[in-house]
């Protein structure tokens, strides 16, 4: 997929409150992109994946500051993330007051990162697959 069809496909999804860009092969400077275009859009985006995607640790923590506090799902099942990013992501959806379901399954976190999310995800009631 070329920067411009990704960037059109953005825009069309941002207009419906997502993006779900899951199984596509980015590159670095389109994560970047992605992460611009969230943080400058008009949307009020609820829902976000990346799950196979493969985006792994650095893709993560690049998009990650974009991500609104208008979030109420995120799906990153899949993505090859480790205690690295996790712990940030963690971090992150303590700011996320409408986040309600967030799947994070066949990465790579310690069974500690896993319980820290699902005894977050239990005070919170916030549906948490790991």
């Amino acid at each position: 997929m070329t920067n411009t069809e990704l960037e059109q496909d953005l825009l069309s999804q941002l207009a419906q409150e997502k993006i779900h860009l899951r199984k596509y092969e980015l590159n670095p400077i389109q994560l970047q992109n992605i992460a611009s275009l969230i943080a400058a859009s008009d949307y009020t985006l609820k829902s976000i994946s990346f799950s196979y995607s493969k985006i792994e640790d650095a893709g993560l923590l690049t998009v990650l500051p974009s991500f609104p506090s208008s979030i109420y799902e995120i799906g990153l099942v899949g993505c090859e993330l480790t205690d690295a990013s996790g712990e940030q992501l963690l971090a992150k959806i303590k700011l996320l007051p409408h986040l309600s379901m967030l799947c994070i399954e066949q990465n790579r976190f310690s069974q500690h990162l896993k319980n820290k999310f699902l005894a977050y995800g239990k005070s919170q009631q916030i549906l948490v697959i790991v």
